[in-house]
């Protein structure tokens, strides 16, 4: 079944000239050349982006949109019309947000949550500014402690970083667990810490216990190699300095250097840490 609004894979019927054309349910949609993946070729599969344009013809895109439906995102607002806005949504086309599904009035430039979705009634995809109705707040026994998830940072405050949890659930990073504070809408992957009874999800961007250290060991080492074989840094090391250069407790720093070295990987020196060279 065709997603509209997703990510599917069709058949690459036809190239032309300027534009290509996908098979799809028994009707072709078009694909801008330029887009089609190196080396494709008329018979091959490819993976794309299916939406409607403008004139709510189909269209297929190889570019990356910001969300698909059932995803949540911070988008920017490009304009602002009577009946709604336009946001934008990583693609050559903008996404539209109803008047009737915002929350508060929007201004061009501004960085706004929300939800893509299929509303039928409404054209197809559009976004909805109204995300906390689609939150799973009665559902959230389906956590596991040191799951991993999905998380979007949301903001800061003095406890910590409020998150979007795999586009269910709203998470709190403690401030004591964020080495560098991530910028509202970033993406990255986190570690359940415990649900609490009132249905509070405490949150980390790193695994616990002796997994974290397996965790951080690989980041030193890649910091390393990035580098050239050499990093400034020791047991004798300032925190911060620590901390705005891999992002990392002192204490995690150690143990992962400690680990590193049994390993014969590094060396520790007067100057710093430095990747030890294969004897030839």
């Amino acid at each position: 079944m065709l997603k509209i609004g997703d990510y599917n894979k069709l058949k690459l019927k036809k190239i032309a000239k300027d534009r290509a054309w996908l098979e799809a349910e028994g009707q072709d949609i078009g694909l801008p050349k330029r887009e089609i993946p190196d080396g494709a070729r008329e018979g091959d599969v490819i993976r794309v982006f299916v939406f409607n344009d403008t004139r709510d013809a189909l269209r297929a895109t190889t570019a990356e949109p910001s969300a698909v439906v059932g995803q949540f995102a911070y988008m920017v607002v490009k304009t602002v019309e009577k009946f709604g806005a336009f946001l934008e949504w990583g693609i050559k086309k903008d996404l539209f947000l109803p008047e009737r599904l915002m929350v508060k009035a929007v201004k061009p430039g501004e960085k706004i949550l929300v939800r893509v979705v299929d509303n039928h009634e409404m054209s197809g995809v559009v976004a909805d500014a109204d995300w906390k109705k689609y939150l799973k707040d009665d559902q959230v026994e389906m956590l596991k402690e040191g799951q991993k998830v999905s998380l979007i940072a949301m903001d800061t405050s003095n406890l910590g970083t409020r998150v979007l949890v795999d586009n269910s659930y709203v998470g709190l990073v403690y401030k004591a667990e964020v080495y560098r504070e991530p910028y509202v809408g970033q993406r990255m992957t986190g570690y359940v810490v415990k649900v609490r009874e009132d249905g509070k999800i405490d949150i980390s961007f790193k695994r616990k216990g002796w997994n974290s250290v397996l965790d951080t060991q690989d980041e030193v080492y890649k910091a390393l190699k990035k580098a050239g074989g050499f990093l400034p840094l020791h047991d004798k090391s300032e925190p911060d300095e620590i901390k705005n250069t891999l992002n990392i407790s002192k204490k995690l720093f150690k143990k992962s250097v400690g680990n590193l070295m049994a390993k014969g990987l590094i060396e520790l020196t007067d100057e710093g840490i430095k990747l030890k060279t294969k004897k030839k």
